[in-house]
């Protein structure tokens, strides 16, 4: 299992804006890092390019709600949360301060669509 870091300027950085993948080993260890520059990839090519690199764990600054499903459909753990220098992210996801965070709701909390609009005294279809 390979854990991917998103880093830009020694900075934990979002994904998908060319930045410099750190990947790490099994041992975890940021010596041994490997770097991949991102400046080609497509964000949808993410997952695969990650799969293909055998990371299971991807931490970064951020990511939007569709590419993280993307990501998470490829067996990646998507931490989105992970902010400042590279070794503080790693430091807090091994101590299990960095979680997964419910970012997006399954089921909307009011309703949504024609139900909620009826409700509330619309007519018609929008």
């Amino acid at each position: 299992m390979n854990i991917g870091l998103t880093v830009s300027n020694e900075r934990m950085s979002p994904c998908f804006t060319g930045v410099d993948l750190w990947i790490l080993g099994p041992s975890n260890n940021i010596e041994g890092k490997d770097v991949v520059n991102t400046q080609n990839w497509r964000a949808l090519g993410w997952g695969q390019e990650l799969m293909q690199r055998d990371v299971s764990v991807l931490l970064c600054a951020g990511v939007d709600r569709f590419s993280c499903g993307a990501l998470q459909g490829y067996g990646i753990e998507v931490f989105p949360n992970a902010v400042g220098s590279p070794d503080e992210a790693l430091k807090q996801w091994r101590n299990g301060e960095l979680t997964v965070p419910q970012m997006w709701s399954s089921r909307p909390q009011e309703g949504c669509g024609r139900a909620l609009r009826r409700r509330k005294g619309h007519r018609g279809c929008w």
